[in-house]
């Protein structure tokens, strides 16, 4: 559950993300003429692709998925494995 609150986590963070810099931009292109999109570092030229997602908040991304898929793989050989190679009579359904 932790590792999908932080899945769930990452990709809110993202939207808020995006949406802070649209917010940026959108007060830019309000003070700056296009001519300075050469002359200093500038968000409003163009947003960004919907479903971007920016590499800080990747990694955080990737690694809930990797700690989710390590814990139901350790579960998996620890209990599930075992119940399904032993006699029925020790399968425990509720387990």
């Amino acid at each position: 559950m932790i590792a999908s609150w932080l899945v769930v986590h990452t990709y809110d963070a993202n939207e808020l993300f995006g949406r802070n810099l649209v917010i940026v931009a959108n007060i830019e292109r309000q003070f700056l003429r296009p001519s300075d999109e050469r002359e200093i570092h500038f968000f409003f030229k163009r947003h960004r692709e919907p479903g971007d997602v920016v590499e800080h908040l990747r990694v955080h991304r990737n690694l809930g998925i990797g700690v989710a898929a390590i814990v139901l793989a350790f579960h998996f050989a620890t209990r599930v494995l075992p119940s399904i190679c032993a006699l029925w009579g020790t399968l425990e359904p509720l387990r």
